[in-house]
């Protein structure tokens, strides 16, 4: 079989086109996929911090509430639409999730020993706490992911964090709100609208 330089050329054309169109497929689900877990997680923070922040009597209760709905709610989205939307489902991907869950459930036991250890003041301080342990969280999932993007986002809450407890203690909850989840739900929606 003879193949002219030229029809040579045509078909690597069209294998690296299909290559490329592949490729945006599958990070378009990716994005699709993690865009819709940010857009929830951002409005949990959004309501939740915000209610305490006019209801700190309550906070207790309205944090607890919301945590534990919104772990249920994550934990059924991911059971029900993940297997869905996930393009490409292998082990190395299923060890990646589950390294990424074991990960954050590890974190939690920390957050409590080190809440004990250093005894902080007031409740304020608590939340400052587990905000900025959180995104500390994210700031480790972009770098394992190799995403700046995650990097910064988790830097960034935590900076506003830290500066609103420093600066204007009385509003940070509605800070966190502001910060945290209006971050999370504005990149969540980005994604959505940039990777239809």
């Amino acid at each position: 079989m003879n193949v002219s330089t030229e029809e040579a050329k045509e078909s690597l054309s069209v294998v690296q086109v299909t290559n490329e169109r592949m490729h945006r497929g599958v990070a378009s689900a990716q994005a699709r996929y993690s865009s819709d877990l940010l857009v929830l997680w951002g409005l949990i923070w959004l309501a939740g911090l915000a209610l305490v922040q006019f209801h700190r009597e309550r906070a207790v209760y309205i944090l607890a509430g919301l945590g534990a709905g919104a772990l249920v709610t994550t934990v059924l989205w991911i059971w029900r639409r993940g297997p869905k939307q996930a393009v490409v489902r292998s082990d190395a991907s299923r060890k990646t999730f589950r390294r990424v869950f074991w990960f954050w459930v590890i974190l939690n036991p920390y957050a409590f020993a080190w809440i004990l250890l250093l005894a902080p003041l007031d409740a304020l301080q608590v939340f400052a706490f587990m905000c900025t342990l959180a995104m500390f969280g994210f700031s480790v999932l972009g770098l394992w992911f190799n995403s700046p993007f995650v990097v910064v986002l988790g830097l960034t809450v935590t900076a506003a964090i830290v500066l609103g407890y420093l600066l204007s203690p009385a509003w940070l909850y509605l800070l966190a709100a502001l910060a945290g989840g209006g971050t999370m739900l504005t990149t969540g929606i980005h994604m959505r609208i940039r990777w239809r």
